[in-house]
């Protein structure tokens, strides 16, 4: 039981924004093995990888924590909320924060508001942002795969693939660190910027879409 609760407050205890997270409201859930997470209805997500799957929720009350939906299917964890419950009818101060240990990941995708946080470390990642969904991770990938659509943004200066490509459009867009080669298509006012020495093995741009080295 030591051990447990040992590992439990190492899983809410993580850092974020330079600065070590601790959240005495979260309670933890029983979770099935994943390899990919989806999040959505702007829950924020921090995930970080340790040696076993776990899983803890803070919700601003007992009301909204009933509502959320942890869930795995086909090895997803879909992390959400009731389909019936108008929780943007709610008073604004509502929460909910989410936070995951993995043992190993291949996707990640955030949407309609929601946000995924933290440190990856691996040989391929696929990142999904949609409808103002965000992911914003630290680490290395040897390939990394990003599509964002609708405001969906990937915020990710101090994540380092070597491979990237990445398709972006309707305002989506990309922040990411490459060092050998980026293959990239950007539509409709879709976005790529990366720091790094990549060369562009091919680039696809239309209507006001960019692809573009950062001068920060």
């Amino acid at each position: 039981m030591k051990q447990l609760i040992a590992y439990f407050l190492l899983l809410i205890s993580i850092p974020a924004a330079a600065q070590t997270f601790v959240d005495t409201q979260a309670k933890k859930r029983n979770v099935s093995p994943f390899h990919a997470i989806e999040a959505s209805s702007g829950i924020e997500v921090v995930i970080a990888q340790g040696q076993e799957i776990g899983l803890a929720v803070s919700a601003s009350s007992d009301e909204v924590d009933k509502r959320v939906i942890t869930q795995v299917v086909d090895g997803v964890l879909k992390i959400g909320v009731e389909n019936d419950w108008k929780f943007w009818k709610m008073t604004k101060t509502w929460r909910i924060k989410v936070y995951v240990s993995y043992t190993s990941l291949t996707d990640l995708k955030a949407s309609s508001g929601a946000s995924i946080k933290g440190q990856f470390e691996g040989n391929s990642l696929t990142c999904k942002q949609n409808s103002g969904g965000t992911i914003a991770i630290s680490g290395h990938a040897e390939k990394l795969e990003i599509e964002a659509n609708s405001g969906g943004i990937f915020k990710g200066y101090d994540f380092t693939a070597n491979f990237l490509q990445a398709n972006v459009n309707s305002g989506g867009g990309a922040q990411v660190t490459v060092k050998k080669e980026i293959t990239a298509k950007a539509n409709s006012g879709g976005f790529v910027t990366y720091k790094g020495d990549a060369i562009i093995r091919s680039i696809d741009v239309n209507s006001g879409g960019s692809v573009r080295k950062s001068t920060k």
